[in-house]
């Protein structure tokens, strides 16, 4: 899966979460030319990201958890929304949501419609029959909308005592880490910055997000356990 193409030139970010989503997972991205983007001093870059919703329904659910599955980047946005905050947001869109031309970047599809066999395409033939890896392709096809990846201005002492704190939940988006002055109001640390900056070098971003399960432990996913998978990649 981290190596395939899935069709696109444009950069990919590869959200690696768990199944249990009180547990952080962790946000990757690889360039264009299939190689992760790593740190200065030589490490995979990752930024972590929260798959949770605040009911904790499946995927397939309005509001309920990020579903699995392959969505399209659209580009960058800023929200109006107080509790989502002034940082740069990622909109995505999944199958259905869009047209197929708009979802792949690729004008000549424009008059295409959706099919699950051309999702299937994307995906590599180890994936095709794996079905939890659809779950954004029929979330998108029941009428669920507007996943972004975007921070948080929550006060996370709400959520002191869970295992995802100092992260919080959402409506089904991808959350990032930020830190924010109680009393200067001002931004000390923002994840989802660190991650739209990343992208921001490819110029225009138009790509696609994967976001997958993986080991069903109950801690947070970390790049020590990722690195084997990664190297040379």
């Amino acid at each position: 899966m981290l190596s395939n193409d899935f069709q696109t030139k444009g950069p990919l970010v590869f959200s690696i979460q768990r199944p249990d989503r009180k547990y952080p997972g962790l946000a990757l991205v690889r360039s264009p030319d299939g190689l992760f983007v790593r740190n200065q001093d030589g490490t995979i870059f990752a930024v972590q990201q929260l798959a949770l919703s605040n009911s904790n329904l499946p995927g397939y659910v309005t509001n309920g958890n990020t579903p699995q599955g392959i969505f399209s980047i659209q580009g960058v946005d800023t929200s109006e929304n107080a509790f989502i905050g002034p940082a740069p947001t990622l909109r995505t869109v999944m199958p259905h949501e869009a047209t197929l031309g708009q979802f792949l970047h690729v004008t000549q599809l424009a008059t295409h419609t959706w099919q699950v066999k051309r999702y299937q395409s994307l995906l590599p033939k180890s994936w095709q029959k794996y079905l939890p890896i659809y779950t954004a392709y029929y979330a998108g096809q029941a009428g669920r909308t507007e996943i972004i990846a975007h921070g948080s201005t929550i006060d996370p002492q709400f959520y002191i005592n869970e295992p995802f704190y100092p992260l919080t939940p959402s409506l089904g988006c991808l959350t990032a880490y930020e830190k924010w002055n109680g009393q200067t109001g001002k931004c000390e640390f923002s994840g989802q910055v660190r991650l739209i900056s990343k992208l921001r070098q490819f110029g225009d971003i138009k790509g696609l997000l994967i976001v997958i399960e993986t080991g069903d432990l109950k801690e947070p996913v970390r790049i020590e356990e990722l690195a084997p998978i990664l190297e040379g990649m």
